[in-house]
Order: structure tokens, then C-alpha cells, then sequence
């Protein structure tokens, strides 16, 4: 019996059952002091720099169709520090990121708390940030997966589940996102290593994989990970185990990164 998109979803979600998030909705229109992320039919354009950790780049993407998934808007996405507009969502990991670094260095931003911490970030709306730029909301992580968490803690505050392609779970449609101002600091984790194990891929999730997801390998491949590591961030676990053989491995290892997929440990086994 083929195995269809629909039932793969499911047999996963089944696997990863005891990992939920919440999502909630972000503002409401007309809050005072809140920071649109989507207002009046404007997206609030995000800046990250091109020379920061390539999964957060990912992620940064993945935020821009998450906030079209819920508002129909996909805000643009743009390394350039230069940029003159009123209001930006600026995202970087310190000492990876020119723009956070340069924040930093100006006394915009304070990150002694989360400097050198393991997965943590530090959320805050900042006035006058870079020249030409009103308002801010900035998210600076300590390290690669902090940076990367604090994006996608927006995209569940918005409403978007982690499960949103595995289970197919829609959001529900604003015409206006908030954030509330203010600051938030999440991390470290109390927890360090946080994992799953694939458990008896060859009955559902190898199968899938090779006759549809990643038919020119005929095996578990890049764009199969990609997908089951973004799903692992969302909902911040930096580990996962499983039993694809070294041949398979070796095989996938030597396929091209197709769109959308890396190699960056942000999303590979050892996430």
C-alpha cells in the first residue's frame, strides 16, 4: 500500500507526541506601545545579516512565510544595515551578527545576561536602533540554536503550531499582529540535551521518504531531514537519534542541498 503525505504526517505526529508548544495570538489591533509586527496592511520588514549562522538565516525565512500564513503578508528580508525604514524586526546571534554586534558596541543593546549562555535570547523592542530606524524589535541570541528559538517563539506566539506541516495544522487569520513590549529573556534551558529517537523508520518514515519526499536517493534524504529538523527547533530540541544505516547516510551525504534544506548543525542530527 503506498504511503500518502497525509498518513506520514500522522504516523510522525504519533512519534512526537509528548512534544507540544502553544501557540497564541501576538497583540490586537489598536494596543498602546505594542510593536506591529503586521499592521494596516504593512509587514514589518526583518533584518538579519547574511554572515550569521546559516540556520538562523533559515529560520528568519521561515518566520517571513509564517507571518504570510497567518496575515496573507510576507514581510521582506533583508541584511542590509543601512536600511532606512521606521520600523524593522532585527534578529543575529552575538558575535555572529553585525547587526546585533553593532548594537551592542552602541549601547543599544545590553546582552550581559544571555552573553555566552547556551540557547538562550534576549527579546526587546528598541527605540532608534540603527540610523534611519524608529523602532526595533530585536532578538539577540547567546548562540546559534538561542537565536534560532527566539525566532520561532514568535512564530508560535503568533498562532503558527510547530506541527503545521506534519499534522497539517492551520492558523488562525489576523489581519493585524502585536507584540507586547517589553522584555524577555528565555535560557538556558534547565534541561541541556533535549532529544527524540526515531523508532522503526523503515516502517513508516523511510518508505515515505524514499518513494515521494526523496525519490532520487531513494532513502531518508536532505529534504526529509530538513523538514523533521525544523519541526525538532520549533519545538527547541537539539538532539535526535535514529538507525539509517552508514550506506544511506554516506549516499545522502553526497546529494546536493536542494532549497530550503542545510547541512548547518543547526539542523542536522547533532542539531
Amino acid at each position: 500500500m503506498p504511503f500518502r503525505l497525509s498518513q506520514m504526517r500522522a504516523s510522525f505526529r504519533r512519534l512526537l507526541l509528548g512534544v507540544a508548544a502553544v501557540a497564541i495570538a501576538a497583540g490586537r489591533s489598536g494596543a498602546q506601545q505594542a510593536f506591529p509586527l503586521v499592521e494596516g496592511g504593512r509587514a514589518t520588514p526583518l533584518l538579519v545579516s547574511g554572515g550569521d549562522h546559516a540556520g538562523v538565516v533559515r529560520a528568519v525565512g521561515d518566520l517571513r512565510a509564517d507571518v504570510e500564513r497567518v496575515t496573507g503578508l510576507a514581510p521582506s528580508v533583508s541584511d542590509a544595515a543601512g536600511a532606512r525604514v521606521p520600523l524593522a524586526v532585527i534578529v543575529g546571534t552575538i558575535g555572529h551578527s553585525a547587526l546585533i554586534d553593532s548594537l551592542v558596541a552602541h549601547g543599544r543593546l545590553d546582552v550581559r545576561d544571555v552573553k555566552g549562555k547556551w540557547e538562550s535570547y534576549r527579546r526587546e523592542v528598541v527605540s532608534r536602533p540603527l540610523p534611519g530606524v524608529d523602532r526595533a524589535l530585536v532578538i539577540a541570541g547567546s548562540d546559534k540554536r538561542g537565536t534560532i528559538y527566539g525566532v520561532y517563539d514568535i512564530s508560535s506566539a503568533i498562532g503558527v503550531s510547530p506541527w503545521y506541516w506534519w499534522a497539517d495544522v492551520p492558523p488562525q487569520r489576523h489581519s493585524n499582529l502585536f507584540v507586547a513590549s517589553g522584555t524577555k529573556r528565555a535560557g538556558p534551558p534547565s534541561v541541556q540535551y533535549r532529544g527524540i529517537f526515531l523508532n522503526d523508520e523503515d516502517l513508516g518514515l523511510q518508505p515515505w521518504a524514499a518513494k515521494t519526499f526523496d525519490p532520487q536517493l531513494g532513502d531518508i534524504g536532505p529534504k526529509t531531514y530538513a523538514r523533521i529538523f525544523e519541526l525538532l527547533l520549533r519545538c527547541t530540541i537539539n538532539h535526535v537519534d535514529d538507525h539509517v544505516s552508514s550506506a544511506a547516510r554516506s549516499r545522502a551525504a553526497r546529494q546536493p542541498v536542494p532549497a530550503g534544506a542545510s547541512r548547518d548543525p543547526a539542523i542536522s542530527p547533532d542539531i
